[in-house]
């Protein structure tokens, strides 16, 4: 099992309820970016996926070239993050049967009184890890 804490950065986050509350009523989905594992620094929306109210997809060429500007930035691909608009942040069971195994996903819900949700999970041939979020601390001023 894995027992780790994703570590959120304020801009991260910033960016995954702007993406997610602008996408709405469709899915988002994006890269998550980081300089080290389970630091996400970075959420990178991906403009070339193909999102409806209740799925995405994202070609392979797509993420490639997403997963490409990451490495030109020196930052690593962590994971993906996506929306549910009118769901829960668990995975839904499409989720489980196609997301990408071995990385982080996160699953955003966008809230109408201006909350915002996240849930995190580490995916693995054979089960579903719940992780928790913590926030990065702010760099002294």
């Amino acid at each position: 099992m894995v027992s780790r804490t994703v570590v959120l950065s304020d801009d991260a986050r910033a960016a995954l309820e702007r993406a997610a509350a602008e996408a709405a009523p469709r899915e988002m989905v994006g890269l998550l970016a980081g300089t080290s594992a389970f630091a996400v620094e970075r959420f990178v929306p991906v403009a070339g996926a193909a999102c409806t109210e209740d799925h995405f997809t994202m070609p392979a060429a797509v993420f490639a070239a997403a997963e490409a500007a990451c490495r030109a930035r020196g930052e690593r691909w962590l994971g993906f993050a996506h929306s549910h608009p009118r769901g829960s942040t668990a995975l839904s069971a499409a989720d489980r049967a196609f997301l990408w195994r071995d990385c982080l996903q996160l699953v955003v819900v966008p809230g109408g009184d201006g909350t915002t949700r996240i849930g995190a999970y580490w995916l693995t041939k054979d089960r579903v890890d719940t992780l928790a979020i913590g926030r990065a601390e702010a760099a002294p001023a």
